[in-house]
């Protein structure tokens, strides 16, 4: 069994215990030379309501306040609505451009949930153009599709609580698998029913945020699979129609060619129709050589004796149509 006693040096603390002192030591020293301590950013100057705590470092922000999208009077916080308390953490207040002031006078800044611009004395390039960074928001109580311009979908949430993350980039990175998940409860946090339980509102993936967005529901991959085999059977069933089609025409058609009448003297059968002889000939090994070949090979892979269903409807095949990874409902 291994010793889990620690170890002493002649000062009688633990190595453990030096090693970490001068570790730290040394990470101390490390940071008060890093240029990354003694650069000067403008950092715009927030309106701080005075019912929000305000944790402020640089341009790194959280708020503990209400909900508030814009102006000290926006939002339910601005209306005076109870219940409407909200977490804001933003990284980046008046980007890409902040300023600290201007002319002699402080810049001051709202929440800018959704993209702004500056004052036109301020003259800043990208056409005054001015955003918050990235921010992860926390509220009980919101009109969260209206206050951030997004796009209504199935449905526009309003009056309740959400979580929100917007940036130019969002990444969700598990360990494990994620998953999106609606319905989970009978009522939402306002106290109002909604659709019975393990119903309601579904996913829905917008791109590019468009109003009105013509969204189609998301196909089912067994469902999907289950169908096409149906429509291959029925292909298959039709194949072999047209292919007996095709072999008693071909009967026919050598009928045809060789066929006679009987000459009204003394019943003698007359000479056949060279020409239509040559034409049945031709039609046949047309019949043969591309319709009953075509049919044949069509037939083949269909089935599945060639690559369509062993390819794209099956688990095994080298292109199942069917994402191994990701399930919906």
């Amino acid at each position: 069994m291994v010793d889990s006693k620690a170890t002493y040096d002649q000062t009688g603390r633990t190595t453990s215990a030096a090693f970490h002192e001068e570790q730290s030591t040394e990470m101390e020293s490390l940071a008060r030379k890093s240029p990354g301590n003694t650069v000067s950013e403008n950092v715009p100057h927030y309106f701080n309501l005075g019912a929000e705590e305000v944790i402020n470092h640089g341009n790194s922000w959280i708020v503990l306040g209400q909900d508030r999208p814009r102006s000290v009077a926006s939002g339910k916080g601005g209306q005076s609505y109870t219940g409407a308390h909200a977490v804001d953490i933003v990284a980046g207040r008046m980007a890409p451009t902040p300023l600290r002031s201007h002319d002699g006078k402080n810049v001051w800044v709202d929440n800018m949930y959704v993209n702004s611009h500056a004052k036109n004395e301020w003259n800043l390039p990208h056409g005054g153009f001015i955003c918050d960074a990235a921010r992860v928001l926390v509220v009980e109580k919101t009109d969260v599709d209206r206050n951030f311009n997004l796009a209504k979908g199935s449905g526009e949430a309003r009056g309740g609580s959400a979580v929100v993350a917007k940036a130019d980039d969002i990444r969700l990175a598990a360990r494990n698998g994620i998953k999106l998940i609606t319905g989970v409860d009978s009522r939402k946090s306002i106290g109002a029913a909604r659709p019975g339980h393990g119903s309601g509102p579904g996913i829905d993936l917008i791109a590019g945020n468009k109003a009105g967005a013509n969204l189609e529901p998301i196909v089912k991959g067994n469902r999907l699979v289950s169908c096409l085999n149906q429509i291959i059977e029925q292909i298959v069933t039709l194949n072999n129609v047209v292919s007996q089609m095709a072999i008693e025409q071909a009967k026919l058609n050598i009928k045809t060619g060789s066929h006679f009448h009987y000459s009204p003297f003394f019943a003698q059968p007359t000479t056949i129709s060279p020409p239509l002889l040559t034409q049945a000939i031709q039609t046949n090994v047309a019949y043969y050589t591309k319709i009953m070949m075509s049919l044949l090979n069509q037939g083949l892979n269909i089935a599945g004796k060639g690559q369509l269903k062993t390819t794209y409807l099956t688990p095994s095949g080298g292109k199942w149509i069917c994402s191994r990874k990701n399930r919906v409902n």
